[in-house]
């Protein structure tokens, strides 16, 4: 499965950083063209965050992954 880029609303900030585990609804931040809270489609490690100054966003980019049951979310 492809990476997932999420963006979030850089006045807010994220709730996440690279290396985290996050679990399907997970909060990652406040979405940028709603402002309602983002939440992880899918379960995964993130694999960056990076600042487009552009679009004045946060970019997570999350890599989709299956964890064991009852892991849980890793920082």
């Amino acid at each position: 499965m492809k990476a997932v880029i999420l963006k979030v609303d850089a006045t807010f900030g994220v709730k996440v950083q690279a290396g985290d585990r996050v679990q399907q609804g997970d909060e990652i931040g406040i979405k940028a063209d709603t402002l309602e809270m983002l939440t992880a489609a899918v379960s995964g490690i993130v694999k960056g965050v990076s600042f487009n100054a552009e679009s004045h966003t946060f970019e997570v980019r999350l890599e989709p992954a299956i964890f064991p049951s009852g892991t849980g979310r890793k920082k």
